[in-house]
């Protein structure tokens, strides 16, 4: 029998729900092995009984870091594997808002140890297949090393829309879908467009994060303690660390800025304005969904005015808050975005659908607001690849140069139904039922019912890209 052998990526509090599906594999043929980046982590793994020998902390201090002899050959490697994939070091390092921020001095010192520790670890334990999000730099870094080993790295994505269903992708962007060919709910997905057009409901984590207040201090205190509990844990000096101290300013600017937003900030009113409406919202950073999806696109004021730039003259661009990103920016970014000609700032609380109901085109990096804007019609441009960009009437920019010309051909497109029908028909055919999310927001995740869920979609997942596993 064919043994699989699946490295998991520890990823902060997803860590539980990999190992409470891991758990509950049902085929024999599969071993399990991980990959942490701190103390606290590995220590969950431990004491949950995984063995030592099974997993691989990605933690240093500066006893660890190699000689001058070693990284020169590391380094002629490195280079070699930056030709190789569709990314490269300094690439993914910017990627990382918190490897960014820190700016530490030794950096390249972690490149090599990350490296050479990690092409070490899947070719001795003769890995297969890896799951995980790859956002930090550490498993881009897994990523890049896996695609030059012709290692296949899955991640599993809430599918947004419906709320309870999963996918995966390959790689690092949420573009290529990994093949369920799961036929079980294509009635329902026959039916699941008129249903959307109809209901127009928001996702059930959007709900949940809606329903938080701005000045949430039982949440701010939750996030503080576990902070300072994984301090606790050992070792500090890793590039994941994001310090207490750096949270607590975090958090105290959050409080300030979102009171300063939300009672005395002027905005505009979406009924004031007159002529042709285009939309972007404003994507939380530091995220995944810019600074990873899209990190040429990452500055998100420079975007506003290309976008602003591009658009003809008789559309008026308004300008969002997303409500999770309240106060986590400058004062000035919203100053300066009121000072574009054309641009207009409007209150975080304005309903996405009603938005849409008033706007002629909408624009986003890799947000859920051009999936629900393609499937009720309204013309969307994105600024990254997703699973959805097939929709009638969705455009991908890679270019910024083009953007014109995006523009001028999808507010003159029709809608195709027929299209549209064959693209959520391929979602739900590439989707399983489960609700994915992390245990932090959502401890729901963890309800046995919808582990077996989660089980079984991981399960067709593997089948599909690691044909072996059938065998068992």
């Amino acid at each position: 029998m064919k043994k699989i052998n699946i490295a998991f990526l520890s990823i902060f509090d997803l860590t539980k729900v990999f190992l409470k599906i891991s758990e509950r594999f049902a085929k024999p043929n599969l071993n399990c092995f991980w990959m942490t980046t701190n103390d606290y982590w590995t220590n969950y793994l431990l004491e949950e009984g995984i063995q030592e020998e099974r997993i691989k902390q990605l933690v240093y201090t500066s006893k660890d870091f190699v000689n001058e002899e070693e990284k020169e050959a590391l380094r002629k490697e490195i280079v070699n594997l930056e030709g190789k994939v569709d990314l490269n070091i300094f690439q993914s390092l910017i990627m990382d808002r918190f490897v960014l921020l820190n700016n530490r001095k030794d950096i390249d010192e972690f490149v090599y140890l990350y490296y050479r520790d990690i092409k070490s670890f899947l070719a001795n334990n003769k890995i297969d297949l890896i799951i995980g999000e790859p956002t930090n730099f550490n498993e881009l870094m897994v990523y890049m090393i896996a695609c030059s080993m012709n290692i296949d790295v899955i991640a599993p994505r809430h599918m947004r829309y419906p709320s309870d269903r999963v996918i995966f992708t390959y790689g690092y962007l949420q573009q290529h879908l990994v093949n369920l060919n799961n036929k079980a709910d294509e009635e329902e997905a026959g039916q699941y467009l008129e249903k959307f057009k109809k209901e127009r409901n928001a996702p059930s984590y959007f709900h949940l994060n809606n329903k938080a207040k701005i000045l949430n201090f039982a949440k701010i205190a939750k996030s503080l303690r576990r902070r300072a509990q994984q301090m606790k844990s050992g070792s500090t000096n890793h590039l994941t660390y994001h310090p207490l101290f750096d949270r607590i300013k975090l958090n105290l600017r959050k409080l300030v800025y979102s009171v300063v937003l939300d009672k005395v900030f002027r905005y505009e009113k979406i009924e004031n304005i007159k002529s042709k409406i285009a939309y972007y919202g404003i994507h939380v950073q530091p995220e995944a969904s810019i600074d990873v999806y899209a990190s040429f696109f990452n500055d998100q004021l420079k975007l506003i005015k290309d976008i602003r730039r591009s658009l003809p003259f008789d559309f008026t661009l308004i300008v969002k808050e997303h409500p999770n990103g309240l106060g986590a920016k400058g004062l000035s970014l919203y100053r300066q975005i009121k000072k574009i000609p054309g641009v207009r700032l409007i209150k975080h609380n304005n309903s996405s659908f009603e938005i849409y109901e008033k706007c002629d085109l909408v624009f986003t990096v890799s947000g859920t607001a051009a999936y629900e804007a393609g499937m009720i019609g309204v013309p969307a441009i994105m600024f990254s690849p997703l699973y959805f960009n097939q929709l009638s009437m969705i455009r991908y920019c890679n270019d910024i140069s083009k953007l014109k010309e995006i523009i001028l051909e999808l507010i003159t497109a029709d809608i195709d139904i027929e299209k549209d029908q064959l693209v959520i028909k391929n979602l739900f055919a590439n989707s399983a039922k489960g609700y994915w999310t992390d245990p932090y927001s959502d401890s729901g995740v963890l309800k046995n019912d919808n582990l077996q869920k989660l089980t079984s979609a991981f399960e067709m997942a593997i089948s599909s890209v690691c044909k072996p596993y059938n065998q068992a």
